[in-house]
């Protein structure tokens, strides 16, 4: 019968336990939310992506995905960029995650699009990648490098 009891109360101490640390997860959560790209720039669908880019424009965009580890860390970097220099307006986002599940459809993406992977800011004109900031490419990229693509493509025009 003791043992029955002991059981029972060590049973309920680690539901009362588990229902603690939820509820202080997510009020933590509630209280510290993240930047996502969609509070700071116009995204684009990937295949709203390949129309547009289709249509020949000049079109700047910043390859990201909410799954990306770095892309997470480089959202709050760039999102600081963006309110410095006043971009939004300049700037696309393209959410690849759903493309990036599909690991033959993520490289025929890449390779079509000239990208080795996620984080990248890349500008397309007439169909043609004209420069990019991949971060697959360089093995990550500095604060400053970012800032100089910055000004160099998106604030001198």
């Amino acid at each position: 019968m003791k043992k029955i009891i002991l059981y029972i109360v060590l049973v309920l101490s680690l539901i009362a336990n588990a229902y603690f640390i939820v509820g202080q997860t997510y009020e933590k959560d509630m209280t510290h939310p993240t930047l996502t790209m969609y509070d700071k720039l116009n995204s684009l669908l990937e295949k709203n992506f390949v129309l547009r880019n289709n249509d020949g424009k000049k079109l700047i965009v910043y390859f990201g995905r909410p799954g990306c580890g770095d892309c997470n860390k480089f959202d709050q970097i760039l999102g600081e960029m963006i309110d410095k220099y006043k971009i939004s307006d300049r700037l696309y986002y393209v959410n690849v995650e759903r493309i990036h599940e599909n690991k033959s459809e993520w490289l025929q993406f890449k390779k079509k699009y000239n990208i080795k992977g996620t984080p990248t800011l890349a500008i397309y004109n007439h169909r043609k990648l004209l420069t990019k900031l991949d971060f697959e490419e360089h093995g990550g990229f500095s604060l400053k490098e970012l800032e100089m693509w910055i000004s160099r493509n998106l604030v001198s025009e």
